[in-house]
């Protein structure tokens, strides 16, 4: 029974640190990041990234964000240069497809992306 236990705490520790938090939103056309480690494996075709601020998550002078897919790709990252800067691109055509989404970095503000899942 005891190396049961000893076995069931070492995975949980081992497993416990490679868990990441899901976006703060993920439903229809949108995903929202609200934090940095924030991920999804949803295959999604981006039309449009916006990076803004938010209510209580305002964008400072030296905040930025980098957006990975599952593979560890960057697909766009940005950097402000002063208080409450915004990001906005879009994809026109195909869009950009992607197979997962990692918001590695995000210093401030909240990160919308738009498209369809997939």
């Amino acid at each position: 029974m005891r190396k049961w236990v000893l076995a069931a705490l070492i995975a949980l520790f081992l497993c416990g640190q490679a868990l990441a938090a899901g976006p703060a939103i993920e439903e229809g056309n949108r995903i929202q990041f609200t934090a940095a480690d924030q991920e999804t494996s949803t295959i999604f075709r981006i039309r449009a990234i916006a990076w803004i601020s938010a209510a209580g998550s305002e964008i400072g002078a030296d905040d930025g964000f980098l957006l990975e897919d599952a593979a560890g790709t960057v697909v766009v990252g940005a950097e402000a240069t002063a208080v409450s800067d915004q990001f906005i691109i879009t994809f026109p055509g195909a869009g950009l497809v992607v197979a997962g989404l990692k918001a590695e970095d995000l210093g401030g503000g909240y990160l919308y992306i738009f498209g369809e899942r997939l």
